[in-house]
């Protein structure tokens, strides 16, 4: 949208218990969430298209937009990163809220090959 901009930054910050209620994908409490990986990968397909047969293969999304946004995983922790490399999604760290674990984040996201198994990208 805007040259040098991030269009789409996802994180998986909370927000504070009402407010990450109401934004789960089914509003009851769950005992095992869904993986952060998981969701982010059907939010691409949102933009790339489902497979035939999913439920939301015949959701139109934006029709009439073309392209996907450009996607970023924002995070403060070497699991962001493993999730942005795995995905082959451009990382961004937020130093500032834990300054320590910057080096590591960093060193993870660039030495997990993109579609690895999360098992294989150890933190650095």
């Amino acid at each position: 949208m805007f040259p040098g901009r991030i269009d789409l930054g996802l994180g998986r910050a909370t927000a504070g218990p009402l407010l990450d209620l109401a934004l789960q994908s089914s509003r009851q409490a769950v005992a095992t969430p869904e993986p952060y990986d998981d969701k982010v990968v059907e939010l691409l397909h949102w933009f790339d298209g489902f497979e035939d047969g999913h439920p939301f293969a015949q959701v139109p999304f934006f029709d009439g937009v073309a392209g996907r946004p450009q996607t970023w995983i924002l995070g403060s922790s070497p699991a962001s990163a493993v999730v942005a490399a795995r995905l082959g999604l451009p990382y961004t760290f937020a130093a500032f809220l834990n300054p320590a674990a910057a080096h590591i984040a960093i060193a993870t996201y660039r030495t997990c090959p993109s579609g690895a198994p999360t098992t294989t990208c150890a933190t650095a």
